[in-house]
């Protein structure tokens, strides 16, 4: 329900309490996350980040969770 409300809205960003952000619903047919687009090249593109940052901080958030319950679970990883 949740989910469904929030496409509704046209809700991308949530801002939880205690300052956990939460980006919902992107993907290759939504508005973009990031500013300018300099002719039809995204300006992050420019500053030589190849990730949308919404997308960025979306993998960051996971691979700190996959990290945990992998150290949790005394499992060797490697990336």
């Amino acid at each position: 329900r949740r989910a469904a409300l929030l496409r509704a809205l046209g809700i991308r960003l949530v801002s939880w309490e205690g300052g956990r952000l939460e980006w919902f619903g992107c993907n290759k047919e939504t508005t973009r996350c990031f500013g300018t687009v300099v002719g039809d090249t995204p300006a992050y593109l420019y500053e030589e980040r190849w990730t949308p940052p919404c997308c960025l901080r979306a993998l960051r958030e996971t691979a700190r969770y996959v990290v945990g319950v992998l150290e949790a679970a005394g499992v060797r990883y490697w990336l």
